[in-house]
């Protein structure tokens, strides 16, 4: 895809402009290029970052933000470029069959959004079914714990009882031995 008509950016300028520093810009890009995302290249092979690509590491950087894995951050914002772009081309395609037919710029921009909506919403339900997940398993061990907690005091209040009941025999039997010959004869004191 060429983007001769668009003036390009190297890496320090948009990591300024993103606020980053330029190697972590440098892996999110070989990251999203793992994931199929293709950057344009001078004859160096530097990367030239056009709008479209900051427009994009920003969605990252926000997704990064608000507490998302960086691995699934950039797999979201990899697919939702692709499929925008591929949206992109399915539709150029079918201008060059039909070229009667007119798509409007609104129309275009619509389809794509549809999509990266699709694509966000997926991705939210998933995130709500993993957060559900855990909090299952928070209270199960919540739950277990209360009852070991609850099992350790029923057995504690118990042994006072056996403690209490030897420490009063305990008493007994030493008062008795304290009773001289003739009270215990007697029954007297």
């Amino acid at each position: 895809m060429s983007e001769s008509n668009n003036y390009g950016f190297f890496a320090k300028e948009v990591a300024l402009k993103l606020d980053i520093k330029a190697s972590t810009l440098r892996q999110w890009a070989l990251a999203l290029e793992e994931e199929g995302y293709k950057f344009e290249r001078n004859d160096k092979e530097q990367r030239i970052y056009y709008d479209r690509d900051i427009s994009m590491f920003f969605e990252l950087k926000k997704l990064i933000e608000k507490k998302r894995s960086r691995g699934d951050a950039i797999k979201a914002v990899a697919k939702l470029y692709k499929d925008r772009e591929n949206a992109e081309k399915t539709l150029s395609v079918i201008d060059k069959k039909h070229d009667n037919q007119a798509f409007m710029k609104e129309d275009v921009q619509k389809f794509i959004d549809e999509a990266v909506e699709r694509a966000f919403k997926k991705g939210k339900e998933q995130g709500k079914q993993e957060v559900k997940e855990l909090l299952n398993k928070v209270d199960e061990r919540l739950e277990n714990r209360d009852r070991q907690l609850m099992e350790g005091l029923r057995e504690l209040q118990e042994e006072k009882k056996l403690l209490a009941a030897a420490a009063e025999e305990e008493a007994k039997r030493r008062e008795n031995e304290k009773k001289g010959f003739w009270s215990k004869l007697f029954g007297s004191k």
